[in-house]
Parts: structure tokens; C-alpha cells; sequence
């Protein structure tokens, strides 16, 4: 399932990027947390919160981890 980075109310994230767009990001190196194998992303969307929406991502590795996400997580 492939989502496009909107909030519940249809809205774009405030801080989405639009110059990437999913499959950008499914290209990036993104490795899991867990154990270090390669990992891709799954989906995007964003959760709105007392700060504004924040884009959020679902990761899920070769040894079927999974996690979900601030997608800022990603470029620590």
C-alpha cells in the first residue's frame, strides 16, 4: 500500500518536502534500526500533533522487522 504524505484532513504536511516524493525516498539507503540489515519504506503519511502535522514513515527490513516512524528519524 503506497500513501502520499497527507494528513487525515487531506492537507499536505507542513514540513513534507516536496521536491522528494515516495519513490525518491524508497531509493534512499535506510537501514533498520534493529539489526542493521537494509531495510525500504513501505508507506508515508502524516499525524497531526499539537506542533503541526509530522510526516511519518513505515520501515520494514529483510528479517521482517518493522517500524513506524517520524520520517526525520531516517537522516539521524
Amino acid at each position: 500500500m503506497t500513501r502520499g504524505a497527507e494528513s487525515s484532513s487531506g492537507r499536505r504536511c507542513a514540513d513534507h518536502d516536496n521536491s522528494r516524493d515516495l519513490g525518491e525516498l524508497q531509493d534512499e539507503a535506510v537501514y533498520c534500526p534493529e539489526c542493521g540489515m537494509p531495510a525500504w519504506i513501505e508507506w508515508r503519511t502524516c499525524l497531526g500533533s499539537t506542533g503541526g502535522d509530522v510526516e511519518h514513515v513505515k520501515v520494514r527490513c529483510f528479517q521482517r522487522h518493522w517500524f513506524f516512524m517520524p520520517a526525520s528519524y531516517l537522516g539521524a
